[in-house]
């Protein structure tokens, strides 16, 4: 279950019964509670409730200095996302020194949204948005470029939160549909791309590596 507690600096206080009816949904909705409100820009810090346990989970925006903590991220998250989709030693030779500046640049560049996730001081996740900088697909102007959660904080709610800041994002500024590129064997993840209203526009899927095999999912705002 997910509570907003603290959005742009301001505490939102719930009455009893606000508070009830809000348990009231989570429950119909498998614990998960996410409230439409504009969570981009600064840092928003949300409390998840997972099978009892209390977790403290905040969207911060990254510095410059978090380069290094969103290359760690994808790593781990490689060695469990793509172990059987990527070649062994892609996963096993994860070149550092190759995304480090990439990552550097995604942060300092004023077109992107670049978020870590932390639990407390544990970085858990990372999420990217904004203009695709290695190319355009179709018409659509904004991209979701990157959402890497770590196991342990999977399907806990983090990556509906997400997707709710980023098309809180294209509501606001009058942009009605958003995309993303997934890896074709990566079914987890496409279900939940698929959960979160996306449909595939297009596919690439016929390399002889797996790893290869790309698929554009299309989100429409309008709707």
């Amino acid at each position: 279950m997910i509570h907003i507690q603290e959005v742009r600096g301001f505490e939102i206080s719930m009455s009893h019964q606000e508070k009830h009816r809000s348990y009231k949904a989570c429950g119909a909705l498998y614990g998960l509670f996410v409230p439409l409100i504009p969570l981009y820009y600064k840092n928003v810090k949300i409390t998840i409730f997972s099978l009892g346990e209390i977790v403290m989970v905040i969207f911060r925006v990254a510095l410059e200095k978090d380069a290094q903590t969103i290359t760690e991220i994808r790593q781990k998250a490689w060695n469990t996302t793509y172990r059987g989709i990527y070649p062994d030693e892609i996963i096993d030779q994860y070149n550092f020194d190759r995304y480090y500046p990439k990552d550097l640049m995604q942060i300092k560049n004023p077109q992107l949204k670049v978020y870590l996730i932390e639990d407390g001081k544990e970085a858990v996740g990372y999420f990217i948005y904004g203009k695709n900088l290695l190319g355009t697909y179709k018409d659509f102007e904004i991209c979701l470029k990157s959402l890497y959660i770590l196991p342990k904080y999977q399907r806990q709610g983090i990556g509906t939160q997400a997707f709710t800041m980023l098309k809180t994002y294209c509501k606001e500024n009058h942009i009605n549909k958003f995309y993303n590129e997934c890896n074709v064997e990566n079914r987890n993840a496409l279900a939940f791309y698929h959960k979160m209203g996306g449909k595939i526009g297009m596919k690439d899927d016929e390399h002889e590596s797996q790893g290869e095999n790309t698929c554009w999912i299309e989100y429409d705002e309008a709707n």
